[in-house]
């Protein structure tokens, strides 16, 4: 038993016992003087008559207060031992030995955000013809999450993007020359039984996961993983970093957004306030059926740093991705039935190298941050 848990318990029975001590005290008190005209008439009877003296039994009350006492010794016990046994539980759980079953263990959450927005574009410029150039209102995500902590080290996430899209999808403008029409894309459908209209929207898998975390230098992921380079990437909830539209960086993924395969990550702490966080990747690397299946044997690998220094209301970070991996498209053609011959020809390969840089400044509310990718 440690020293703190002995002296509580100490104090509670010192408490307990200067409570009963001087009642027991008062009750052991000499007992009434006997009256004088009694001890005479005694005196004056022959010693030899005078049968053999009895000793008298313990008072009444003497005999209660011992009870009591005896009594409040066994509550005593039982109250030491119910604080022994919530010291060795509190103990335990510090330690990390005992699973607190009174945890969550699985979480739904979510969130969607609606913006009003107005593009002031040059007339003469480009980019005024590849979005909308009215005011309006834009719903944009709509993500929610499934979380569950299977164990103290295991866990798993899923979280599901919806949309609209590509219900007002500008497919295709009119070009005379080519008698080629307009064409805006139309998801309406209706219930053949309720006759009721409805757009048909779309659902994107952004990840798909489980984790096991033993330690913290020392974790591993697998599944539909979030590519863990640069800032918006990781945090690329609106929740997290407010923006009005995606950096050109996530529009034109110049770096694979997510992968699927394996992640190997853990953070090491140099010093007070100094985290360094690395990341190695192992997946499908990039292609048109990445996230589910592999068409050639050239996995994309990938490793990441990360320094952060956090003190109070200040953060600086500086980070970096490297990336390498293959892009393959293929064709597939029936050659031959007897015997069933399959021709596999590549339309589109290539390899791709990219670095990521990223930096991060925070201070009482006020963010500064910036990327910058290089692909060849």
């Amino acid at each position: 038993m440690s020293r703190a848990k002995k002296q509580i318990l100490a104090s509670l029975a010192c408490g307990m016992l200067c409570f009963c001590v001087p009642q027991l005290a008062r009750s052991q008190d000499a007992p009434e003087p006997i009256a004088e005209d009694s001890a005479a008439a005694s005196q004056g009877q022959s010693e030899a008559d005078e049968p053999p003296p009895v000793a008298s039994s313990e008072p009444d009350e003497l005999a209660a207060l011992k009870e009591q006492l005896a009594q409040t010794q066994n509550e005593l016990d039982e109250f030491k031992s119910d604080v022994e046994g919530r010291f060795e539980m509190v103990e335990m759980l510090s330690e990390g030995s005992v699973l607190d079953v009174g945890a969550p263990r699985f979480d739904f959450y979510g969130f969607f955000d609606i913006s009003f927005t107005k593009q002031v574009v040059d007339k003469d410029s480009f980019y005024r013809n590849m979005v909308p150039d009215r005011s309006t209102f834009v719903f944009q995500h709509l993500n929610l999450y499934f979380a569950s902590q299977m164990t103290q080290t295991l866990d798993t996430l899923v979280e599901l993007r919806f949309s609209f899209l590509p219900h007002g999808y500008e497919k295709y403008l009119a070009v005379p020359a080519t008698g080629r029409e307009y064409e805006r894309i139309d998801n309406e459908v209706m219930d053949p039984y309720s006759s009721e209209f409805f757009d048909i929207g779309g659902v994107t898998i952004e990840r798909a996961r489980v984790s096991w975390t033993p330690t913290d230098w020392f974790n591993v992921m697998a599944g539909r993983f979030v590519t863990p380079f640069g800032i918006w990437n990781i945090e690329h909830s609106t929740a997290v970093v407010i923006t009005a539209f995606h950096p050109f960086i996530q529009i034109l993924e110049l770096v694979p957004l997510a992968q699927t395969g394996v992640n190997i990550f853990g953070r090491f702490f140099p010093a007070e306030g100094l985290y360094l966080d690395y990341n190695l990747t192992l997946s499908n690397g990039r292609g048109p059926t990445e996230a589910t299946y592999d068409l050639d044997d050239n996995k994309g690998v990938g490793a990441r740093l990360h320094l952060t220094f956090q003190r109070g209301d200040f953060l600086l970070s500086f980070g970096g991705y490297g990336y390498y991996g293959g892009y393959t498209d293929v064709e597939k053609t029936i050659a031959e039935f007897e015997p069933f011959t399959v021709e596999r020809e590549d339309t589109e390969a290539y390899s791709e190298l990219i670095g990521t840089l990223d930096a991060l400044f925070e201070f009482r509310g006020l963010r500064l941050q910036g990327e910058i990718v290089a692909r060849r």
